[in-house]
């Protein structure tokens, strides 16, 4: 068995027992530090990843910018457009939350659309040749 598989069957142990733990006990604190742990491991791991691939294929840098920017464009396109109002059937938020619940949306909505927008030039392009 390898060194991934027994990783992945010892996470999950884990996350099982202080899922029952969670449930049938008093606390919750000890599931949601796991939680941060995977997620850190997680994180960690996708940084690790993109850092070596950058490393080993530095022509890909080029690519790489220009996703960030994108992502970067659509957060400022986001802020620009979001409004911090909050309205009465919002409950008790401030306006700094309203402002950054709004930066959220519209940023995904400008990242889904960049996305549906590469799937039909993609498309199109292949009919056309």
């Amino acid at each position: 068995m390898s060194l991934p598989k027994i990783l992945l069957y010892a996470l999950s142990f884990v996350g099982v027992v202080l899922l029952g733990l969670s449930v049938f006990g008093d606390s919750h604190d000890p599931l949601l530090y796991y939680i941060y742990l995977i997620l850190f491991l997680g994180v960690a791991a996708a940084l690790f990843s993109a850092f070596s691939g950058l490393a080993t294929n530095p022509g890909s840098i080029k690519k790489s910018f220009t996703s960030i920017g994108a992502v970067v464009v659509s957060l400022v396109i986001g802020f620009v457009f979001s409004s911090s109002k909050v309205l009465p059937f919002y409950g008790e938020i401030t306006e700094s939350v309203s402002k950054w619940s709004g930066v959220g949306l519209i940023t995904f909505y400008c990242l889904f659309v960049i996305a549906v927008g590469t799937i039909l030039y993609s498309a199109f392009r292949q009919i056309a040749k």
